[in-house]
């Protein structure tokens, strides 16, 4: 059972996006696993959030979390989303709309778990859909998004951190007409 509903008293809460793919546009799910939208649902929200809990002062718990559809007005509630495991999305033309809407609102995404390059290309290319001119620069470790709260000192981790298949983490950007980073994804 996946939480629609907010907790009342939270100050943050943490949106994770149901979204259309591959399999579930067919009716039927991957290797009887749940869905790539799903992928370690409530774990790593239950994680994230207890981390979120120990080190900053936000007000909320470990059941601080929701599941929103792409396609609906309530994504437009909570100003950070997180996606997983898109390499296999297929956005509806709703979606679409309401996703570029969502950005053009000032919201922001992130985007985790991408297991290849085809992944990667392939969700690449859904997002050319919402904006066909932007594109998703590589974020250096010169950026500040790996100096302000934590000090990243390297992008060099060896696994169980770094890809399956040797790859080097890499961390891309995606910003808005004024320069705002507004989504980062996370491959290896």
């Amino acid at each position: 059972e996946t939480r629609r509903r907010p907790p009342e008293g939270a100050e943050f809460v943490f949106a994770r996006v149901q979204y259309g793919n591959y399999y579930s546009a067919r009716g039927y799910r991957r290797y009887g696993r749940l869905e790539g939208w799903a992928h370690d649902y409530p774990e790593a929200e239950e994680h994230i959030l207890q981390v979120a809990s120990e080190a900053t002062g936000i007000n909320l718990n470990k059941m601080s979390y929701v599941i929103v559809d792409l396609d609906s007005k309530e994504i437009f509630q909570y100003p950070f989303l997180y996606f997983s495991e898109v390499g296999e999305m297929l956005l509806t033309d709703r979606e679409v709309d309401n996703f570029r809407e969502y950005f053009n609102r000032g919201g922001f995404a992130m985007i985790d778990d991408f297991d290849s390059q085809y992944s990667l290309d392939h969700f690449l290319s859904e997002m050319k859909r919402l904006f066909p001119a932007r594109d998703f620069p590589l974020l250096p470790l010169e950026h500040p998004i790996f100096h302000t709260f934590y000090e990243i000192p390297t992008l060099d981790v060896d696994p169980p951190y770094g890809a399956r298949d040797g790859g080097r983490p890499t961390f891309y950007g995606y910003y808005d007409d004024h320069g705002r980073l507004s989504m980062i994804l996370d491959a290896n």
